[in-house]
């Protein structure tokens, strides 16, 4: 036995472990069960890689569910490490990834994992998005982590990100769902270097249900600011989605986020006045006016009074508002590839959205493609 288990120790000089290469490989799930029942964990731990990749870590980002499931239901789990390059963890990756019941190969397990997280989907609008998205595995995926490990849905990467944060902005519905089930504390810790929480992430990206999903749980949640001020309406301004924008504004409890100053004076309605002249379309033709959409109105002419609307843009371009709204992100990238296949270069953008294109998508958008290569 000694024998085997050093052997089965062994590194290459990526310093992985044969339980490392079988992770990867979705066809060896009988090679893990063997790896496990022989290691002792009194003993042994299986840390990371010279990636900083860990066996679990590797399972769940090759959608190896089942072997991941397996790593996670045995015995000898405790001797496993869950981390990943740049800080980031199992959870983190779970919540990126786009699972499906086709990645559960074994029927009798999968009806099983269907029967134990069907009652989640109550709502009829639940029922609808859980048959477009085909399934529960990333809600067993994520259960198992935190039943493991319950700290994992506070842990960040080294952007301060949560596995929430991901979550929200890769619009994975079901993953916010069951992480703010776990632990709703976690709506409220903001990153590291913008202070933005999930929330405000959702609200960019311009993801309705996700935004609404977090609003519902974690109430008070919508009164934390970045470090510029901003909160969650004007993060549904820059989205650029007026069924975002409208979505937030029937919340009344949140009027006083109307009059929310950032750290140069702009409220919402300022954001949203320097780049539209009129009112948004849904509040002019409304029958009747909401709390929030009278008070809208009420800023709107004060603002229009003022007439310096030069100042405010001035004061908010340059900004870095936030993650790229969904919306625009297949066009920005096919816009700025073309760009630059003619030569173009956007030094001066006078468009916020495109300004703030340029500034994160060697951040944001690069990072995040480079955590999942």
């Amino acid at each position: 036995m000694a024998a085997v288990r050093k052997m089965l120790r062994m590194t290459n000089k990526n310093k992985e472990t044969a339980l490392h290469e079988a992770a990867r490989n979705e066809r060896s799930l009988g090679v893990v069960e063997a790896i496990m029942i022989h290691e002792d964990p009194n003993e042994f731990k299986y840390s990371a890689n010279n990636r900083g990749e860990s066996p679990l870590y590797l399972a769940v980002k090759s959608r190896n569910v089942e072997i991941a499931s397996e790593l996670l239901r045995h015995p000898n789990s405790q001797l496993l490490a869950y981390g990943g390059p740049t800080g980031k963890t199992a959870l983190h990756e779970a919540t990126m990834l786009d699972f499906g019941d086709e990645d559960f190969k074994d029927e009798g397990k999968r009806k099983k994992l269907l029967e134990k997280y069907r009652s989640m989907a109550k709502e009829k609008d639940q029922k609808e998005r859980t048959e477009r998205y085909s399934g529960y595995t990333v809600y067993m995926m994520i259960d198992q982590l935190l039943e493991k490990w319950s700290n994992l849905a506070k842990e960040t990467d080294e952007k301060g990100w949560t596995p929430l944060h991901y979550a929200a902005y890769t619009r994975n519905w079901l993953a916010v769902h069951v992480l703010l089930n776990k632990d709703k504390s976690t709506a409220y810790i903001a990153d590291k270097y913008w202070k933005r929480t999930a929330l405000h992430i959702a609200a960019c990206r311009g993801f309705q249900y996700e935004m609404e999903l977090i609003i519902s749980e974690c109430p008070d949640c919508c009164e934390l600011t970045d470090s510029r001020g901003w909160n969650v309406i004007h993060y549904a301004v820059i989205s650029k989605n007026d069924e975002v924008l409208k979505a937030v504004l029937q919340y009344s409890s949140l009027i006083y986020l109307l009059y929310g100053e950032d750290v140069k004076g702009n409220t919402p309605v300022h954001l949203y006045k320097t780049y539209h002249s009129r009112l948004p379309s849904f509040i002019k033709n409304a029958h009747e006016d909401n709390d929030m959409f009278k008070h809208w109105r009420t800023l709107h002419d004060q603002i229009q009074m003022e007439g310096d609307f030069k100042s405010h843009r001035e004061a908010i371009n340059g900004e870095n508002p936030g993650p790229i709204p969904f919306d625009v992100e297949k066009e920005a990238w096919q816009t700025l590839s073309m760009g630059r296949q003619l030569g173009l270069v956007f030094s001066q953008p006078d468009d916020i959205v495109v300004n703030f294109l340029v500034e994160q998508i060697n951040s944001d958008m690069l990072a995040f493609k480079a955590s999942r290569s």
